[in-house]
């Protein structure tokens, strides 16, 4: 089993704060490579507790994040855990001491069931009630994009990334790199610079997935995971609730049309929140949000890791063709 980097600075912290450590919850990595966080149980002045340690590969302030969030938050059913106490060792390096959240709740788990999908995206509407509309730190490059310069930027990271990985495969397992994906992501490309030219960037979470809720025994909610709080597109964080939920955990071994259907049944629900939220021309948006991430989970999530080349084909021909239906604007 590989070495948890973070160990001995997980010693560091607990000598300097009095943390107590108990046991290791979860570790992550940035795309089956680097550690990007781990996370302890433990005590801290006598209270349950969790150390949340990371090094991300992108700058973060995740403990100011989650202060600023707790204390901009009117919510009596979505909080977020306590910072208890925390250190900032570089713009992507840090740790934090939060509440332990109760033994007897639990995480979200995607793929949802369907009549938990209405329950979620509640949650999320009292999230966005809450959360902060103006950042609480100053932008980086990248954020101060227009918002389609701003999702080409990081596909062509995930292109990159992807082709790295791709170049260590035997030729005829290297399945997007080919004429027709280049002529693809160029058509993809130029439809995202299209329907993004006149959207907004916005301040929020960036990363409101079922597995970062926890639900307590007494019904309420807990928003977890604060390290992705930047600018991001108007739109992204809809589309990203398909993605987390079944774009990437759906089962690829179904037939396309019974893999889509659940695809089809969270664009039926978000478009009265995308409404709610008071997006213009909300159809629109939605297509052109999902197909950033279909593109971005080709990449990113399916051809820059480690999965067999049966799943990986597998994988791509249902992603492939639902992004090709709707570049031609056809009916999801």
């Amino acid at each position: 089993m590989p070495v948890n980097p973070f160990a001995s600075e997980a010693k560091r912290v607990a000598r300097k704060t009095g943390f107590r450590i108990g046991t290791l919850l979860h570790t992550a990595r940035h795309y089956g490579r680097q550690y990007r966080n781990a996370i302890y149980s433990g005590t801290y002045q006598g209270k349950p507790a969790v150390l949340k340690l990371y090094d991300e590969p992108q700058p973060t302030d995740e403990p100011r994040a989650l202060a600023v969030f707790n204390r901009a938050n009117r919510s009596t059913k979505v909080r977020a855990p306590k910072l208890y106490t925390s250190g900032v060792v570089s713009p992507t390096r840090g740790w934090l001491i939060m509440e332990r959240l109760d033994a007897g709740g639990h995480f979200l788990s995607s793929p949802l069931q369907p009549d938990e999908r209405a329950m979620f995206l509640a949650v999320f509407m009292e999230y966005r009630k809450s959360f902060p509309k103006r950042p609480h730190r100053a932008l980086t490059s990248l954020e101060k994009l227009p918002a389609d310069a701003y999702h080409v930027a990081r596909l062509q990271r995930w292109l990159h990334l992807a082709e790295a990985t791709d170049l260590h495969r035997p030729a005829r397992q290297r399945l997007v790199f080919s004429a027709s994906f280049r002529a693809l992501y160029q058509d993809s490309v130029t439809y995202l610079h299209r329907a993004f030219r006149s959207r907004r960037m916005q301040w929020c979470h960036g990363h409101v997935k079922p597995k970062e809720i926890f639900q307590r025994q007494d019904g309420t909610y807990a928003l977890t995971d604060f390290a992705h709080t930047r600018m991001y597109p108007e739109g992204y964080e809809l589309a990203f609730i398909i993605w987390a939920d079944w774009l990437l955990p759906g089962n690829w071994r179904l037939s396309y049309a019974q893999w889509k259907k659940p695809i089809r049944a969270w664009l039926k629900l978000i478009r009265p929140v995308a409404l709610r939220l008071r997006y213009k021309k909300v159809d629109a948006l939605l297509r052109a949000s999902l197909v950033e991430r279909i593109l971005g989970t080709m990449l990113a999530d399916v051809e820059a890791i480690n999965l067999s080349y049966v799943e990986r084909r597998g994988r791509l021909q249902h992603l492939q063709r639902l992004l090709r239906e709707l570049l031609a604007g056809e009916k999801v």
